[in-house]
């Protein structure tokens, strides 16, 4: 025999209970609306922050990477600047083949991002890259709250600004995909397994 389910507007008669404490339905429904937001919000302090760096240290990132990730991140997200010039992007779609409508490109296939983050930001040390992706987790599947970058302090932004015109330069010397990975691969070793693609 299945077990029914409460609906949400039954509250407290239906059992709904966060943290032990019972809600009524619509005060669950914010409650799971709110959930990640409030969870990012309760990351932000100084201390919060201290504690997070030192999970990271138990997870394996040593006391010397400790340190850098410190001296390339912030605490808190910073505003949104704009970043990534077009011309990465125009280079990205002409090497894949992808057609260019309009003369700025603001919707670009999902793949972009996972390009971005094994050609850039994969140039990072393995500790601050996974730093960076824990300080901003996924709030739904394939939806970060804020951009990577917002978390770079000015020493990280500089560095991934000179990374973003290295790969420019190396995109612009190349007439593929797969001839632009070889050669980021063979100039900055940039750490992706070439053996799959050959």
């Amino acid at each position: 025999m299945k077990k029914k389910l409460p609906k949400p507007e039954d509250g407290v008669k239906g059992g709904h209970q966060i943290d032990g404490i019972p809600v009524a339905g619509a005060e669950l429904f914010q409650f799971l609306l709110d959930g990640p937001e409030l969870r990012i919000k309760q990351k932000s302090s100084k201390d919060e922050q201290e504690k997070e760096f030192e999970r990271l240290a138990l997870l394996g990132a040593s006391l010397v990477s400790l340190d850098a990730i410190k001296n390339f991140m912030l605490f808190t997200a910073k505003a949104h600047q704009v970043t990534f010039p077009q011309e990465y992007y125009r280079e990205i779609f002409r090497l894949k083949g992808w057609k260019i409508q309009g003369a700025n490109i603001y919707r670009k296939p999902w793949l972009v991002a996972r390009y971005t983050v094994e050609v850039i930001y994969g140039r990072f040390t393995k500790d601050i890259l996974m730093a960076i992706q824990l300080q901003n987790p996924y709030i739904i599947p394939g939806v970060r709250r804020f951009k990577h970058f917002q978390y770079l302090n000015e020493a990280g932004q500089s560095k991934l600004e000179q990374f973003i015109e290295e790969a420019v330069e190396v995109m612009k010397n190349s007439t593929t995909w797969y001839e632009f990975r070889v050669k980021m691969f063979e100039q900055y070793n940039v750490p992706y397994q070439m053996d799959l693609f050959n």
